[in-house]
């Protein structure tokens, strides 16, 4: 059984779509969101936020808890699947909410970064999790 922190999980969901906004910005040079300055009523921060933080709450509320227990799975094959649904789900729900596309490019660009920011934040539970799958095989 591997140990992850919760508010790293929450960190990963939120840095996903930090990156992913940032990548969206610089592929349509579009910089209008950084122009905190130009905010001036409370509607204008109500939307700024709502457009950046809509996603990564969702996303949190519904999956941080999921991916937070799959750590303690012992099967390491049964631990990615999982964590493939989840990455599909969120895709889903990405184009559900910000595009008519089956097939959006910047949902795949989610997923890509998703998968690999949670490579990166978590490979020693990964690795961890494998091991107690090898061990919990072998028994």
């Amino acid at each position: 059984m591997a140990t992850v922190k919760f508010r790293i999980v929450l960190l990963y969901f939120l840095l996903k779509y930090l990156i992913l906004y940032i990548l969206i910005m610089f592929i349509r040079q579009d910089y209008a969101f950084l122009r905190v300055d130009k905010l001036s009523s409370v509607g204008d921060w109500y939307y700024y936020m709502f457009m950046f933080l809509f996603l990564p709450i969702i996303n949190m509320v519904l999956f941080s808890a999921v991916v937070y227990f799959s750590f303690r799975l012992k099967n390491f094959l049964t631990f990615v699947a999982l964590i493939g649904l989840i990455s599909v789900a969120e895709y889903l729900m990405y184009v559900f909410f910000t595009s008519q596309k089956y097939l959006d490019e910047y949902g795949v660009f989610n997923g890509i970064i998703g998968i690999l920011l949670f490579l990166l934040l978590f490979h020693p539970q990964i690795k961890q999790v494998y091991k107690v799958s090898k061990r919990h095989q072998e028994i």
